[in-house]
């Protein structure tokens, strides 16, 4: 944790979505335009959605009615009391990565039995997963999603244990929240929900509950928007639009196969990754498949397979599937235990095994290959009898086994160019009017880091700005410019016609 926050504090935004969050919550604070996220980016311009800035040459901004504002109106509180800064973007996003292990952790406390094993090895897999705190430390919108889903989920697996519709109520709330986080993705929630309604669980009249307390939530929001930009915006925008350029069209940085994100996961979540398939297998075998652990695993298996068919692939995307399987580790193991099917010695090993640092980052064949063998390796373990004890000394000492390795390689926000705040701050002192201009790199952290309220792609000097000074950042060597100055990788040229 100490190390997070380190990286808050000091690492410069990555490019990507933590620049462009930050700028967008930038934005919003200073034109108080609280509504959806107004940046001056190049990419998902909607000439239907701008707004006319008398401070630029280059005279609009861009709203971005895809993404709902919650978690850029906790960065603007986060930048009030603590300052425009890295930090100040961040916090929100980290806050949330921390609290859903606190949520793990108290869920589980509250219905556990007296083994306390389960809930170790639940937490240690929740915490050994890199992309968690890769996101926690970026000013991301996928820590809260993931937050709010894993509530939304809990409050299900709840309902299901106590039969009370408070939960439900609940749930519909969670639900909502995770549409203001992130929007689009939280449809997912809707794989558990149409379980419990096949199985008659709940029914139709619950599910209403559900959709209502939802509904509750989001309406200001949904009828603020609607009345600004109008319906059909809302619907081809924010419903429509997004949602089908991430599924159908093809980003060619984000095209990956259909089995990447169990490919990125045995780098990323190895020990979670070893550990679920290895007592969902036992779960299969036993016949020890409950209506709750059914409704975790349509929850995973359903994200994971819409994730996977969509044409665009990022790591973020399913993180809010990584809690739920620490969720579902904790009631298979305890069921196991219970079974006396599973035993301290027998879980230690797989722990230590499935945390080596071996084989990470190689080939995909071999990092499948080895994945495979060591699941294998797992389960013919728990058919040895000699393994049958429960040594608590070994136990513990898996465990930090496990936190150690993962702490020694503990992930590190790494932006592409990090020199680019340099840069964009020696820029920021010359006079005058400036536009600026990039190629060849990401965008968002120049525009984020620089006075410009815009930035766009270099293509031609014909087609730059006759009302501004116009300079480029870029990483490529440009004699027809004068270089004005140059840090690391990057160099920024002035460009007159």
């Amino acid at each position: 944790m100490v190390k997070s926050i380190l990286i808050t504090i000091n690492a410069p935004l990555h490019d990507f979505d933590g620049a462009n969050r930050a700028e967008g919550a930038k934005q919003m604070k200073l034109r108080h335009e609280y509504l959806v996220p107004l940046t001056g980016s190049p990419y998902l311009r909607n000439e239907d959605l701008k707004l006319k800035i008398n401070d630029s040459p280059i005279t609009y901004l861009y709203y971005h009615l895809e993404r709902p504002p919650f978690i850029y109106w906790l960065m603007i509180i986060s930048t009030t009391i603590f300052g425009n800064n890295e930090f100040g973007y961040r916090l929100p996003s980290f806050i949330f990565g921390l609290s859903t292990i606190l949520a793990l952790f108290i869920l589980i406390t509250k219905t556990q039995k007296k083994n306390y094993a389960p809930l170790f090895v639940a937490l240690t897999v929740l915490i050994t997963s890199s992309d968690l705190w890769l996101s926690s430390q970026q000013a991301l919108l996928d820590t809260g999603l993931t937050f709010f889903l894993f509530l939304a989920v809990s409050s299900l697996y709840l309902f299901q244990t106590k039969n009370k519709e408070f939960y439900l109520y609940l749930t519909g709330i969670f639900i909502a929240l995770a549409v203001l986080c992130k929007g689009q993705p939280t449809a997912i929630i809707i794989f558990p929900i149409l379980f419990f309604l096949m199985v008659k669980t709940i029914n139709l009249r619950q599910v209403l509950l559900i959709v209502g307390s939802c509904l509750l939530v989001l309406a200001p929001w949904i009828l603020a928007v609607c009345a600004k930009f109008g319906i059909h915006n809302f619907i081809n925008t924010f419903i429509l639009g997004f949602t089908g350029s991430r599924l159908i069209v093809s980003d060619v940085s984000q095209q990956a196969p259909f089995f990447w994100y169990l490919r990125w996961w045995l780098d990323s979540f190895r020990p979670g990754l070893i550990m679920f398939f290895a007592v969902l297998t036992l779960d299969i075998k036993f016949r020890l498949l409950t209506k709750n652990k059914l409704m975790l695993l349509v929850y995973i298996f359903g994200g994971l397979i819409l994730f996977s068919v969509a044409k665009n692939k990022v790591w973020w995307y399913v993180l809010p599937l990584i809690p739920v399987i620490g969720l579902y580790v904790y009631l298979s193991l305890e069921t196991l235990f219970e079974k006396k099917i599973m035993s301290l010695d027998k879980i230690s090993l797989l722990l230590i095994l499935s945390s080596l640092p071996i084989f990470y980052q190689t080939r995909s064949t071999v990092t499948f290959i080895y994945g495979f063998g060591i699941l294998i390796l797992c389960l013919l373990l728990t058919r040895i009898k000699k393994l049958d004890s429960n040594h608590s000394l070994l136990f513990a000492i898996s465990i930090t086994f496990s936190l150690l390795l993962f702490l020694f390689h503990f992930p590190v926000v790494k932006p592409t160019y990090p020199e680019i705040k340099n840069i964009a701050s020696y820029m920021n002192k010359f006079p005058g009017t400036k536009c600026l201009y990039i190629k060849n790199m990401p965008y968002e952290a120049a525009l984020f880091y620089s006075i410009p309220d815009t930035v766009s792609y270099f293509s031609s000097i014909d087609s730059l700005s006759t009302v501004c000074e116009n300079y480029l950042i870029t990483p490529d060597t440009e004699y027809r410019f004068t270089l004005v100055y140059q840090n690391e990788r990057l160099k920024l040229y002035k460009i007159e016609k």
